[in-house]
């Protein structure tokens, strides 16, 4: 906690000297959970509860350095774990940090740690401004912030199409030929995507669509090393991320429509992969300060050998309402009820609900 204290007092001096905003993300929330028996029966751990809990604060610096470069900082200041990452030699808090050149009128290239834009519309929403994910939204979240390099070219309609290349979705150790085997970094191959982002209709109809490879590794230097969903057993092995959203935007209304395959291989074995698709909608209506808004999600799970297939459902009902008295605070209150069914191939189905009561924020703290 001190080093986050000392980096936000240098943030602060940074963020004054150079032109720029440094936000504060900030979301409090009174969260009730309860589960029925099955939910119970499966996780020991499960047990019904309510928490007062700081779901978000983070410190979100950005700015221009000059006409052709930008930059962004964006800190997690309640993450539980300082750990290093090894393969990008940063601690896991640091949620971004990059720099973005123009090189023209039309193309732009970012370096660092940055936002991939996988994941439709439900993957590109803030944290703070989300009350329940979809089960396919799990599956993404190693990779909607990845280390690397993003090319983009940006149309004059304001459609754009980025081509990433970046880092795995975790650190690969499991090679190493020294005395010291399974803490040597045995990446050698990287994560791939494109992304494209459009408007049509006057900004009315905006589609994010987005693929990305991610190849796992193989052990020693190249070899095939041990199974498991980092390190590969064969050098085709891949998982693979398709994603489509489209948002609607018309007057008072906003909806959003997300569908996704993924496809994952040695998930818990050499043996073992898994298909995931995903679907998810969701519609809010503003009323002056009062934004009422329901979603809805369903993702099916295939989990897959050579002689059996097990699979599991999940479907989520949410219903939120978010009150900002002032638009220009930035401060808002929200209410929310989402339940959570899990339907096992052969047990009981297991349901959670959950409740928050809260407020969040979002404003340049230098102003």
């Amino acid at each position: 906690m001190k080093n986050k204290i000392i980096i936000a007092s240098i943030l602060l001096t940074t963020f004054q000297t150079f032109a720029g905003s440094l936000n504060l993300e900030l979301r409090g929330d009174l969260t009730s959970t309860s589960y029925n028996d099955a939910a119970m029966t499966a996780v020991a751990t499960s047990k019904n509860n309510y928490i007062f809990n700081l779901q978000t604060l983070k410190l979100d610096g950005k700015g221009n350095i000059n006409e052709a470069t930008s930059y962004r900082l964006k800190f997690i200041l309640n993450k539980s774990s300082v750990k290093e990452t090894k393969r990008e030699s940063a601690n896991d808090w640091v949620e971004m940090a990059y720099l973005s050149n123009k090189l023209s009128d039309r193309f732009a290239i970012t370096a660092g740690k940055f936002n991939s834009e996988i994941g439709g519309w439900e993957g590109n929403t803030p944290r703070i401004d989300l009350y329940m994910v979809s089960g396919g939204f799990s599956q993404i979240n190693g990779l909607r912030y990845h280390t690397g390099l993003k090319f983009a070219y940006n149309c004059e309609d304001e459609n754009s199409l980025s081509l990433q290349v970046a880092n795995q979705e975790a650190d690969s150790t499991a090679g190493g030929t020294t005395a010291t085997s399974g803490s040597q970094i045995d990446q050698n191959r990287s994560v791939y995507g494109v992304v494209y982002k459009g408007k049509f209709f006057e900004k009315s109809l905006l589609p994010i669509l987005s693929y990305f490879v991610s190849p796992l590794s193989t052990g020693n230097n190249g070899n095939p090393g041990s199974a498991g969903n980092v390190t590969a057993t064969t050098d085709s092995s891949k998982n693979t991320y398709t994603n489509a959203g489209l948002r609607y935007l018309k007057d008072s209304w906003q909806a959003d429509l997300d569908y996704g395959l993924i496809s994952k291989k040695e998930v818990s074995s050499s043996t073992t992969d898994e298909d995931w698709t995903n679907m998810a909608l969701k519609i809010g209506y503003k009323i002056q300060t009062l934004t009422p808004a329901l979603k809805w999600f369903s993702t099916d799970q295939n989990a897959k050998t050579s002689t059996s297939s097990v699979k599991t459902k999940w479907d989520g009902t949410e219903i939120s309402l978010d009150y900002m008295p002032v638009a220009e605070q930035n401060l808002r209150y929200h209410l929310a009820y989402n339940m959570v069914n899990k339907k096992p191939a052969t047990a009981d189905t297991q349901i959670t609900t959950q409740i928050f009561v809260g407020l969040s924020m979002y404003a340049d703290i230098l102003k």
